[in-house]
């Protein structure tokens, strides 16, 4: 798939004789649609014709101006076609090349462009202004006017510097006539044979539903060559067998010569594992009532096994790193003890896989960690609360459900307090808002039930309460706890109160974690 991409760019030149219709064409056969309503978006493009050509039209004639929106950029690139002169075709760059079937002897790209996107100001706010001007100037020896963007500067002229660019394909799924045959082919053999089963099977809705959604799509290929949901047939467009891995990001860089660094990687580890069986999940019950091929399955997230594989550098970050990452650290530890020369990343047999932050980036000790009664933890918390806004501090709330943090949100309101609650009902773009408004001061208090944990730096937040923070489970495990007291790090007065009725193993872990670092320091 990436070569055929890479093999279906088009190169176009600057004083290459060619047909401004035929580029249009060929910006076509790379899936990009023609546009002359709206402003240009990526994949489009805009041909307007300014002259007709005719045995009688002046040389050098300003005849057409193409706009083409790059799929690769947020640029606008302005292609200006002229009159070729008979004894001009001697100069002009007439050397057949990459796209041979473009030239023809009547037109050359006589200039090329490059703005924002965007049109230009109302003095020139059409291609075809700009081309009447510039056609006035060609005769009356005017100065041509100059494009600019939306902004008012001035569009850059590629040629002054470049004499050549370069349009990539709109879709990364774009074939040539021959590889389109093909495709085709194989998308409806598997048709008939999937058809066949769910017949046999006596699923004959499925089977006619299938027969007429993929009939559709393969119309769809034939004739424009994409369709909605084409990336379902991607086995097919790279010629990859059942079962392969697909092409990812990671098949681009070097087998070795590159490093791989997990963030939070007790989050995002288990996150690669998740993604294959998800996506598999999905489209398995897509395949089985007839919306999709069998071969959709094999457009898909690679497997655990096959990322891992491709990996051969890794630095796991996480103040609560997973049994697994631990794991491939003692594992990496002991063959660099075994084997000096072994191949793959090259590890000082001297030196730890496991490297332990102490302090802090800040410099800030750990916060001060306790445990109180939960009896009258709501009314204790009140008055904690009080105390951190009288300073002018924020402060963070963890409950053990949705219903409980807004309970205790419209609690902390009653009592006249500037409260907000925030959970997974709340859309993600509106977090960031409410954790900006927290900040800011817009409020003093949030209460919250899995959020409030890793990636939040929040300067202002003195004291975290965990409440019901004896209740075993994920969100008061070990890990969950550590995280969650780590909020409170950013602050030189930062307080975690855990209310509770009995210490739990964990609850023990994460405060002897916490005074651990905060002995190691003071005693250095």
């Amino acid at each position: 798939m990436p070569t055929e991409y890479l093999k279906h760019a088009l190169h176009l030149y600057m004083s290459r004789v060619c047909s401004p219709a035929a580029v249009a064409d060929r910006l076509q056969e790379i899936h990009y649609v023609a546009n002359d309503m709206d402003e240009l978006k990526r994949g489009q493009f805009l041909l307007t014709h300014h002259a007709t050509v005719t045995p009688d039209t002046p040389p050098h004639t300003l005849c057409a101006t193409l706009e083409i929106g790059p799929s690769h950029t947020e640029d606008i690139y302005t292609l200006s076609f002229r009159i070729l002169a008979p004894d001009d075709a001697a100069t002009k760059d007439c050397r057949a090349g990459e796209n041979e079937s473009l030239h023809t002897p009547q037109t050359y790209i006589a200039n090329m462009t490059l703005r924002r996107r965007g049109r230009a100001q109302q003095s020139l706010n059409s291609t075809a202004s700009v081309a009447v001007a510039a056609a006035k100037a060609a005769t009356n020896d005017t100065p041509p006017p100059t494009l600019q963007d939306t902004d008012g500067n001035p569009a850059k002229t590629l040629n002054e510097g470049a004499e050549e660019i370069t349009i990539y394909p709109a879709s990364h799924f774009v074939t040539s006539q021959d590889e389109k045959s093909r495709i085709l082919e194989a998308i409806r053999s598997e048709l008939g044979e999937r058809v066949a089963e769910l017949e046999d099977d006596g699923l004959m809705l499925e089977a006619e539903r299938l027969a007429q959604r993929t009939e559709s799509d393969l119309l769809q290929i034939e004739t424009v060559g994409y369709c909605r949901g084409v990336e379902n047939y991607a086995r097919h467009l790279a010629c990859r067998k059942a079962g392969e891995p697909p092409d990812c990001l990671v098949d681009y860089f070097p087998e070795r010569d590159w490093l791989l660094i997990v963030d939070e990687s007790h989050i995002s580890v288990p996150q690669v594992r998740g993604m294959y069986f998800g996506d598999r999940m999905r489209k398995e019950t897509l395949v089985r009532h007839g919306f999709r091929l069998p071969s959709a399955l094999d457009n898909r997230p690679l497997q655990e096994s096959e990322f891992w594989a491709r990996v051969q550098q890794c630095v796991f970050v996480s103040a609560t790193p997973g049994d697994w990452e631990m794991q491939q650290s003692a594992a990496c530890l002991l063959a660099a003890k075994n084997t000096k020369n072994r191949e793959g990343p090259f590890i000082d047999a001297n030196v730890s896989e496991v490297t332990e932050l102490i302090l802090r980036p800040t410099g800030i000790l750990d916060p001060i960690v306790e445990m109180r009664p939960s009896e009258g933890q709501v009314d204790d918390l009140l008055s904690e609360i009080l105390t951190r806004i009288a300073r002018g501090q924020r402060t963070l709330v963890t409950t053990l459900t949705k219903r409980t943090a807004e309970e205790v949100s419209g609690f902390l309101g009653d009592h006249g307090l500037k409260t907000a609650w925030l959970h997974s009902d709340v859309k993600a773009l509106d977090r960031l808002r409410i954790v900006r408004d927290l900040r800011t001061g817009v409020f003093d208090v949030l209460v919250g039930v899995n959020l409030l944990r890793e990636g939040l730096d929040l300067p202002e937040v003195s004291l975290v309460a965990i409440m019901d923070a004896d209740k075993e489970g994920f969100l008061r495990s070990d890990k969950s706890l550590i995280q969650t007291i780590g909020r409170a790090s950013r602050h030189i007065n930062g307080t975690v109160i855990l209310y509770c009725q009995t210490v739990t193993a964990s609850m023990q872990v994460a405060r002897e974690s916490t005074v651990r670092r905060i002995t190691i320091i003071r005693l250095n």
